[in-house]
């Protein structure tokens, strides 16, 4: 299982070089919205890389943040929110403060922060739905299946809808020794393959101009 493990693990970090590799080639074609989640590709490809390198506890306490904070901005623009700076700059100082508390009273840079990645995942989860809900209302929108930012927050809906559980309770998990540990970690990975590998796909695929 942990070679299996491994083998996909190193299969998802070439889908995620991949997915960097196309958005530096067409990022001169991306909106703003496209841009952001080129950032977010780009963020996960320097973190799991990380992980070869670093404990990946320490490095999920600061790339959590990170990521959090550029999605919420890419949910602001999606919904056209009429006060973006305001609510962008107020939810990056709460997710510092949530981060802050969390790291002194319960799980140090040491522990993996299931705490926020769980709470991230349960926004990240009712961000996804609004923003499809905003999308799917929105009648300037004529061709549904060419527009990207519906197929990125279906993504996005699907991969946090998973790991919210997995992030809930693989410390637990871990700690008792749960025979299908290897498991659940082979099907995150293959979850987490299969969401890059579409976001590449669209990406490879973006028109020379977004359709709406």
């Amino acid at each position: 299982m942990a070679n299996l493990r491994e083998f996909l693990f190193d299969i998802y970090l070439i889908i995620l070089t991949l997915c960097v590799f196309i958005g530096v080639l067409s990022y001169r074609l991306f909106d703003r919205e496209t841009k952001l989640i080129f950032y977010l590709i780009l963020l996960s490809f320097v973190s799991e890389f990380l992980t070869k390198l670093v404990e990946k506890e320490i490095i999920y306490h600061f790339i959590a943040l990170f990521y959090i904070i550029i999605i919420t901005l890419y949910f602001l623009y999606t919904v056209k929110s009429k006060h973006k700076k305001q609510l962008f700059v107020a939810n990056a100082v709460l997710w510092v403060f949530f981060e802050i508390i969390n790291c002194v009273f319960f799980e140090p840079l040491t522990e993996l922060n299931s705490n926020i990645l769980s709470l991230i995942s349960f926004v990240i989860i009712l961000q996804s739905l609004f923003a499809l809900y905003k999308i799917l209302s929105d009648d300037s929108i004529v061709k549904l299946f060419s527009y990207v930012h519906f197929w990125f927050w279906t993504f996005f809906l699907l991969l946090w809808s998973c790991t919210f559980f997995f992030w809930a309770y693989i410390k637990i998990l871990n700690k008792t020794g749960w025979i299908y540990l290897d498991t659940v970690l082979i099907l995150q990975i293959c979850l987490n393959i299969i969401v890059y590998l579409s976001m590449g796909f669209v990406l490879f695929f973006y028109p020379k101009k977004s359709e709406e």
